[in-house]
């Protein structure tokens, strides 16, 4: 028996048309407030800086967003989204995007400058509409003597203006502040491009800064600098002569009677300010009468610099009491201030922001303080980064970092909101509420209400089927529930960070750092034991704990034996699939594993933990009813789906930040991507944690999927289909976005690929291939009738149907290029390629070999759709090497000849629905490259193509 090449399933890959397949829309979280009727009502973020304008008006950027709180305390957003980006030019300021806005200046006319620090950017917001005025979106240090729009700016932070307009930019990563005229220039105004520290009265352009952040002009025309990593604030005299007016260069204070520890250090206070240490400084802010004010972010204090250049503490004492309205500013304890301005009044206003030097000394406070006659009073935020909405729409809530997501049997959706330390809860209408934390980070509550209790952390969720909640608890080393009750209670954990107690009682055991939780249909749950490099499963039964992956060697080996004994690196999330094995997220192995059943281990996605290996810092997995494997790939910022036989991208371009809702899910940006679970009708959710959001990804084929034509596989023509054909159905939103091949199991071409099924008349039917807009199917044999309904189905989306005609056969030829004409895919009798081809020649493109047959010879030909077969065809099934036979008599004929027909069968190796024919070439024919040939089955004929014969 002839073999036929191993290529005519893959016949039509060539033609395939690709589409995109998702929708992307946010569903949760990812906005910043609008407005407020009071600015201590709002959570604001993580403001870097503070600014104020002649009328007493305070700005501060957060959120991605610039936010104004008026003289009568109501806050407003007046530029950005909230959502990251750098988009929006030439429109509203409020559908604009930034990216960590961090200093502003107000100038006499209402117009607000906004530094966009990792857009590299300084945008202009003017008459509610958003500009930018300096920074190509680059980082670099280029532009000076040309336009500023031009020009490249490096992480840049403070700015200021002096009386005539004219802007100065603390360009922080190029170690200089930079002018930008009115005429819309730039100019380098102070350092001279070297990081360091360079000598006092030369010109500012000829020493050296290093990392310099705020930037204030006072009424005299001095220009003040936090060079901040010099610990310095120095002056630029207008004759551009540079300074040192506070600092002695020394990082060595950190209060007197540090922290009760008795060693004293002298503060410099009430001298000189030249003399005394300035640590870290980070803003500056010069008022009306010419004392300048410091944001003494590595001393945790405002500091004051009197004209006579006197220093002295305003606020900020490492021995005083935690924040607290009404109290003296004296005795107030800071932790670390990164932005300071003053009002015409002498009223200081200052921020504590985690982002100020990036040196980790200092988390955020969340909110905006001022001082006022010596007394300190919170004036915006909550002191929470970013919660708010319990009880209104879950898409304009807020939420901070979440983690793990799940979904309950009524297709309610839980997101560990982790920074939050909070569980939280969207209905399926779409509203928002916590269901456990209270907010505070730590360890309480147990048997009481799990709205009282505090969580510290919580990084996954899941719920079982009684509707039980599920808590890695993950700061607390433990996994707690909820009951549908709403009481909490701790399953797992002692609360140590270690490994310890598998084969005893969960509760008594020790977890490290828990990022995932998973439960079963019975009720068995599975931890993601992170830091224990380990993945561990509790028993509904008694509540015993083992481990099923995992020796705690944070390495990779293991696969094919038994989980247990293999390594694992970093595991953060778990999910169990129909039949119950495990999948395992193991995030510092850049790979997707699976647990089966008996034990066993294998890596199902991702070779490697890097920019460049196919997953990187995986930490979501979730699988869907069709078997395929969905992917957080957080650090690649995209959502991959595996399968049996590849991976592609369905989510994300690779690019950060945010964008692209409302259209295709391929061209959005996402920002850490971490869990997601997928409902039951194939919509997946998941955590944008850097977002702060949560987006969900719908199928196109359950908005517009449709088929516009079924043809046969070989001829490409539209008719009737018979039993066993092999047809290839072209629509829109049919499949996945990439092209995904046959899997075969068990002998068999499985009737569900990547998602995809097909039906004719409900008869499911083997898939050949899928994409987005053609999938190939074989015709079952069991169909009858007249007509069938055809039903194309991706992920459980709603099907695309059409209805064609049945026919007993309708067969074709297939051909060697798979066009449906032109020459056929033949086989020479000596098993050579046929055709009329060139050889192939030194210094061409190299081609398949193909050759004439000759005269009285055999000849093979390839055909679909000759209908039933004896014995009669099993769908899918791979042929052996004895195979079925079309129960219709077949002819051939050759150059218009009959040609004797020496057999007929199925293909070895090939699905069930090809049919191969031998028969002898006709002496009598006229040779050619191009003779005509047609095969007949009962009384339908193929379409014709042709052979070459030589004599």
């Amino acid at each position: 028996m002839i073999r036929a090449p191993r290529c005519i399933l893959f016949f039509c890959a060539a033609n395939i048309v690709w589409a995109q397949q998702f929708l992307i829309n946010t569903v949760a979280g990812g906005t910043a407030p609008s407005s407020a009727s009071s600015a201590l009502q709002v959570s604001i973020g993580d403001p870097p800086r503070v600014a104020v304008d002649a009328a007493g008006n305070v700005y501060f950027g957060s959120l991605h967003s610039v936010f104004k709180v008026d003289r009568l305390g109501a806050l407003s957003r007046i530029a950005g989204t909230g959502r990251s980006g750098y988009t929006g030019d030439g429109g509203p300021a409020l559908a604009a995007q930034l990216n960590y806005p961090d200093g502003i200046v107000v100038d006499a006319a209402g117009n607000i400058y906004v530094v966009d620090r990792a857009a590299h950017v300084i945008r202009k917001i003017s008459g509610g509409n958003i500009s930018t005025i300096a920074g190509n979106g680059t980082s670099g240090y280029s532009g000076d003597g040309g336009p500023a729009a031009a020009a490249q700016l490096n992480g840049p932070t403070g700015i200021t203006m002096d009386p005539a307009g004219n802007l100065y930019v603390g360009d922080t990563g190029n170690n200089v502040v930079r002018k930008i005229a009115r005429d819309g220039t730039i100019a380098t105004f102070a350092g001279n491009g070297n990081q360091g520290y360079g000598s006092d009265g030369v010109p500012a352009t000829a020493t050296s800064l290093n990392q310099p952040q705020g930037v204030s002009w006072d009424a005299a025309g001095n220009l003040y600098i936090a060079d901040t990593n010099n610990q310095r604030v120095r002056r630029v005299a207008p004759d551009g002569t540079i300074a040192t007016v506070a600092g002695n260069g020394l990082a060595d204070y950190s209060g007197d009677n540090v922290g009760g520890t008795g060693i004293v250090s002298s503060s410099g206070d009430n001298g000189p300010a030249i003399k005394a240490p300035v640590v870290l400084p980070t803003d500056v802010a010069a008022d009306q009468s010419g004392n300048l004010y410091i944001a003494d972010f590595g001393n945790s204090k405002i500091r004051t610099v009197s004209s006579a250049g006197v220093i002295a503490t305003l606020i900020g004492n490492l021995d005083g009491v935690p924040p607290e309205n009404g109290q003296a500013a004296a005795s107030i304890r800071l932790n670390g201030p990164t932005g300071v301005a003053v009002d015409s009044a002498g009223t200081v206003y200052f921020t504590e922001g985690s982002v100020g030097t990036g040196s980790g000394l200092v988390q955020s406070d969340y909110m905006v303080w001022k001082v006022a006659d010596g007394i300190f009073t919170a004036f915006a935020g909550t002191g929470e980064n970013s919660y708010s909405g319990d009880g209104g729409p879950a898409v304009t809530a807020q939420i901070d970092t979440p983690g793990g997501v799940a979904m309950d049997s009524a297709g309610n959706l839980y997101i560990a909101d982790s920074r939050n330390h909070r569980i939280r809860k969207m209905t399926p209408g779409g509203a928002i509420a916590t269901v456990a934390g209270n907010g505070t980070a730590g360890f309480s509550g147990d048997g009481k209400s799990a709205l009282n209790a505090q969580l510290n952390g919580p990084s996954g969720v899941a719920v079982d089927p009684s509707g039980t909640i599920y808590i890695a608890d993950t700061n607390n080393n433990r996994i707690r529930v909820v009951t549908p009750e709403g009481i909490i209670y701790t399953l797992a954990g002692n609360g140590n960070a270690g490994y310890f107690g598998d084969g005893g009682m969960a509760i008594n055991g020790s977890l490290h750092a828990p990022q995932g939780v998973a439960v079963d249909n019975l009720g068995n749950f599975y931890i993601a034991d992170t830091l224990d490099h380990r993945v561990r499963r509790v028993s509904q039964t008694d509540n015993i704990i083992t481990t099923i992956a995992g020796n705690g060697n944070p390495a990779f080996s293991g696969d094919g034996g038994l989980g247990a004994s293999a390594a694992l690196n970093l595991p953060v999330a778990v999910a169990l699939d129909g039949p119950g094995n495990v999948y395992i997220a193991d995030q510092g192995n850049g790979r997707i594993r699976v647990v089966s059943q008996s034990g066993v281990i294998n890596t199902v996605a991702g070779n490697g933990n890097s920019p460049s290996s196919q997953l990187y810092n995986p930490s979501g997995v979730a699988v869907d009813r069709q078997g395929n494997i969905d992917i957080a790939d957080t650090g690649h910022n995209r959502i991959q789906q595996a399968f049996p036989g590849g991976i592609v991208t369905i989510a994300g371009t690779g690019a950060c930040c945010y964008a692209g809702d409302g259209g295709p899910a391929s061209t959005a940006l996402l920002n850490a991507p971490f869990g997601m679970v997928i409902d039951p009708t194939g919509i997946i959710y998941f955590a944008d944690s850097g977002n702060n959001a949560i987006r969900q990804l719908t199928g196109t084929a359950s908005i517009n999927a449709s088929i516009a034509s079924v043809a046969n596989a070989a001829s490409n023509l539209t008719g009737p289909v018979a039993p066993g054909e092999i047809v290839t159905i072209s629509g829109v939103a049919l499949g996945p976005p990439q092209l995904v091949t046959e899997q075969v199991a068990n002998g068999m071409v499985t009737t569900s690929l990547s998602g995809t099924t097909v039906t004719f008349n409900g008869i499911a039917a083997p898939v050949i291939y899928t994409s987005a807009g053609q999938v190939s199917a074989v015709v079952p044999f069991g169909i009858a009738g007249s007509t069938a309904q055809v039903a194309v189905q991706y992920r459980g989306q709603f099907p695309a149907q059409a209805t064609v005609p049945v026919a007993v056969a309708a067969p074709a030829l297939f051909t060697a290029d798979y066009s449906g004409s032109g020459q056929a895919l033949a086989l020479n009798q000596d098993g050579s390629t046929n055709g009329n081809c060139p050889p192939n020649l030194p210094g061409t493109p190299v081609h398949a070999s193909c050759f004439p047959a000759g005269l009285n010879t055999l000849i093979t030909l390839f055909i679909t759709g000759a209908g039933q077969t004896s014995p009669g065809g099993i769908d899918g099934q791979i042929q052996g090497s004895a195979t079925a036979s079309p129960v219709l008599p077949l002819g051939v004929k050759i150059g218009g000849v009959d040609a004797l027909v020496l057999f007929v069968s199925g293909v070895q190796d090939e699905v069930a629905g090809i049919t191969q024919i031998q028969a002898q070439i006709p002496g009598n024919v006229q040779p050619g490259p191009a003779v005509p040939v047609v095969v007949q089955v009962g009384p339908f004929s193929t379409q014709q193509a042709t052979i070459s014969i030589s004599q």
